[in-house]
């Protein structure tokens, strides 16, 4: 055996023991009840600060997030998980009843991935089709303001046309009445 462990296990000789392995001697350790405690108080504390550090994080990207990217999945994936694991601290759950846990969990994280991509895809092909309608009817009242344009012209021409083909009427008729008069001035002239 080393030096160094030989003169530890004489200096410690209630922290370890030896047991016989075939033909040879295991040393063995042997930790008291305080020790033990102690390491569970550490290791409390040690989990205690870490789930702080997380509970921190999971507040700061939830509020940053917003409706869709941060509080729905705190509800859906983190507070069924808190339901079902915090209650179980116990040692009551086997090791089967921990991987049913976990398969569920996993297909609920999967199912919510899914209909996550599924939501986003939906409200991106629903942007586009706004987008399109709204083109769609940006063009269409478009077309109606240049036919609106179109057949006030028309009326213009037709108005224009139809004042124009009066005018000519009435200046005929003038014409014609102002040769009828001078005939009569000639006949009166004449007698």
């Amino acid at each position: 055996m080393n030096l160094r462990v030989v003169t530890f296990l004489q200096a410690h000789p209630s922290a370890f023991y030896q047991k016989r392995q075939g033909d040879r001697f295991v040393i063995v350790s042997v930790i008291s009840c305080d020790k033990n405690l102690n390491r569970c108080c550490e290791l409390v504390k040690l989990t205690s600060k870490i789930q702080g550090q997380l509970f921190t994080i999971l507040h700061l990207t939830a509020r940053e997030g917003g409706h869709y990217a941060g509080v729905d999945v705190l509800k859906s994936r983190l507070l069924p998980w808190l339901g079902i694991c915090l209650p179980m601290a116990t040692s009551s759950v086997t090791n089967n009843t921990s991987l049913n846990l976990i398969q569920e969990s996993v297909k609920k994280e999967w199912k919510i991935r899914v209909l996550s991509a599924t939501h986003e895809s939906d409200m991106q092909k629903m942007d586009t089709l706004c987008t399109l309608c709204s083109t769609h009817l940006q063009l269409e009242s478009r077309k109606q303001d240049e036919m609106l344009v179109l057949l006030v012209l028309t009326v213009q021409q037709y108005l224009t046309c139809y004042y124009g083909v009066y005018l000519c009427v009435r200046l005929r008729a003038a014409r014609d009445q102002v040769e009828t008069y001078k005939r009569k001035l000639n006949v009166l002239d004449d007698s």
